[in-house]
C-alpha cells in the first residue's frame, strides 16, 4: 500500500500509529513529477509517536532531530545538582514534551543528565571535534532509543546527538572568542526549543549544549542538572518514499516460518490478523499450554505473540508449540 500525499493536505495520516505532518509555511515544494518533497529542512516525519525535524538529507538518508528531548536522567529542583533526582521506572527512554531541560525563569528542570563522568577525550586549545561516543552517560540511551525505533519497524542507519557542522547549517553562529555572540538565535525556533547536549568541544574546556533561549553555552561534562538529552537519526529515504515511484509508503514486509508477509507499519497481530493482509487466513484465540502458536525468539526464551504486539519487520517469527513466555490472545493457523 503506497498512498499518493494529497495536493491540498497540510497534514496526511497514513494511519493511527504514523503520520507526516507537511507544513507549507516550511518551503514543501512539488517537484517534476507532482510528489511533494517530504526532506525541506523543518518538515516533521513522524514513525509511530515518535515525531522528528529533518536537518539534512542526501541522496539515499534524511537526517532527523527529535522534537523532543528523551524521558532519561533526573528531575532538579534548582540549579544544584544535589538538587536532581533520578527517575526510576516511570522514565520511558522515548521522546516527551515535558522533558525540556533548562527553562530560562523556570527552576524545576525536567530530563538533565550529564554528558560523562570524566573528560575521556584529549584536547588542545585549536580542537573543534565531536567527542560524544560509547564512552558517553548519553550513549547507552540514544542506543535504547535506537533500539526501540527498530523494534517499532524503523531502519536508523545511525543514532547520536548533533554535530556542530548541522548546527552551523542550520543558522547557529560559533566563533572562537563569543564576543559577537555564540547563538542559534536565527536558526529555526524548534531548533532550540529544549536545552540539550551537543557532542562537540570547541575552543574551550567543555562541552557544548544549546539553551532554550537560543544560546550556545560550553558546560562542564558533568554537569547534570542542566541539560537533556535531544538525539539525531539517520534513517534511508526507502524507509519513507518507494524508491520507484516516489510515493510516501506505509508498508513493511515480514516473515513467519521464512514465508513473506506485508502490514501496515506500526499494525497489532490483532489488527493484521482481520484485516486483508491476512492472506492464509491466520486466526486469533485464547491461549493454551502446548498449542501450536505464532511465536519469536528473544535472544533467551520462545515467547509467544500476543494480539496486542506490534509486528516488527526485523524479528523472524513462527510457529511453536514449545514456549516458555506465554500470552492472552495467540495468533493460530487456521
Amino acid at each position: 500500500e503506497i498512498t499518493q500525499v494529497p495536493e491540498s493536505a497540510k497534514t496526511l495520516k497514513l494511519d493511527i500509529k504514523m503520520n507526516y505532518d507537511l507544513d507549507d509555511g516550511n518551503g514543501i515544494i512539488v517537484d517534476n513529477n507532482g510528489v511533494y518533497d517530504l526532506y525541506e529542512i523543518g518538515n516533521v516525519i513522524c514513525f509511530d509517536t515518535e515525531c522528528f525535524y529533518v536537518i539534512s538529507s542526501d541522496n539515499n538518508t534524511v537526517t532527523l532531530l527529535s522534537k523532543y528531548n528523551l524521558y532519561v536522567g533526573n528531575e532538579c529542583s534548582s540549579s544544584n545538582s544535589s538538587s536532581c533526582i533520578a527517575y526510576g521506572d516511570e522514565a520511558t527512554g522515548k521522546q516527551d514534551y515535558r522533558m525540556l531541560g533548562y527553562i530560562n525563569g523556570q527552576t524545576l528542570r525536567k530530563g538533565t543528565m550529564k554528558f560523562s563522568n570524566d573528560m575521556y577525550w584529549s584536547q588542545s586549545i585549536s580542537d573543534v571535534k565531536n567527542v560524544y561516543n560509547e564512552n558517553s552517560v548519553l550513549y547507552t540511551y540514544v542506543e535504547n532509543y535506537k533500539n526501540y525505533l527498530e523494534n517499532i519497524g524503523v531502519e536508523v542507519n545511525e543514532a547520536r546527538v548533533i554535530h556542530l557542522e548541522e548546527l552551523e547549517n542550520l543558522g547557529c553562529i560559533l566563533s572562537k572568542t563569543c564576543i559577537d555572540g555564540c547563538t542559534c538565535i536565527d536558526a529555526p525556533k524548534w531548533l532550540y526549543s529544549t536545552t540539550y547536549w551537543t557532542g562537540f568541544i570547541f575552543f574551550e574546556p567543555g562541552v557544548w549544549l544549546v539553551k532554550s533561549t537560543g544560546d550556545l553555552y560550553t558546560a562542564s561534562w558533568t554537569l547534570e542538572d542542566y541539560s537533556g538529552l535531544r538525539p539525531v537519526i539517520v534513517v534511508p529515504k526507502s524507509e519513507i518514499v518507494d524508491n520507484d515511484s516516489g510515493l510516501i509508503k506505509n508498508v513493511i514486509e515480514f516473515t513467519i516460518d521464512d514465508a513473506v508477509y506485508q502490514a501496515k507499519k506500526g499494525m497489532t497481530w490483532g489488527e493484521w490478523v482481520n484485516s486483508e493482509y491476512n492472506v492464509d487466513n491466520y486466526i486469533l484465540g485464547e491461549c493454551i499450554m502446548n498449542s501450536n502458536v505464532l511465536k519469536f525468539y528473544d535472544g533467551e526464551f520462545l515467547v509467544a505473540v500476543d494480539s496486542e504486539d506490534i509486528i516488527r519487520k526485523t524479528i523472524e517469527y513462527g510457529f511453536s508449540s514449545d514456549v516458555s513466555v506465554p500470552a492472552s490472545i495467540c495468533v493460530f493457523k487456521s
